[in-house]
């Protein structure tokens, strides 16, 4: 018996004693009590468990340690490094809250939107077009059912 190894196959746990099973499961953290069979089992499950990329291991204890010392998300502060000299006031806000415009560059008091309604309410598929698209979809459909892209389209 070989704690430690983790190419421990299905058939060796078999051959071990139900004692040496909850050892096994005992130096990882589990202890279990039931029928060898479940022993059994878990320990080779916690065997090929020992397999996992470490480097997401790491990055939870990161994650960890940085909220119990209280370090917060650099996206949870407002923006320090890039302060605006003429605005003394400016309070951070949400993306959905502001508008997209156009930067004025020039001195110009107008000020246009980048989307205007006509563009947004614009749409390039005439019901004729439309028709067609959604035959030729369920035709599709029937020919490859799993493809990827029909996860996003409801016929």
């Amino acid at each position: 018996m070989d704690p430690g190894d983790q190419n421990t196959s299905l058939e060796e746990f078999k051959t071990w004693k139900t004692d040496n099973l909850q050892h096994y499961l005992t130096m990882r953290g589990l202890t279990k009590e039931g029928t060898k069979d479940e022993l059994v089992a878990l320990c080779f499950s916690a065997a090929k468990l020992g397999q996992t990329c470490n480097h997401v291991a790491s990055l939870l204890f990161k994650l960890e340690s940085s909220n119990r010392y209280g370090m917060g998300a650099c996206t949870s502060s407002a923006c320090s490094w890039v302060v605006p000299k003429k605005v003394k006031d400016m309070q951070p806000k949400l993306l959905a809250s502001m508008p997209p415009r156009k930067s004025n560059r020039s001195k110009s008091v107008k000020s246009r939107t980048l989307m205007p309604t006509s563009r947004k309410s614009f749409n390039p598929i005439t019901t004729e077009k439309g028709e067609i698209l959604s035959s030729f979809a369920i035709a599709m459909r029937g020919i490859l059912p799993n493809a990827c892209i029909f996860r996003g389209i409801i016929l």
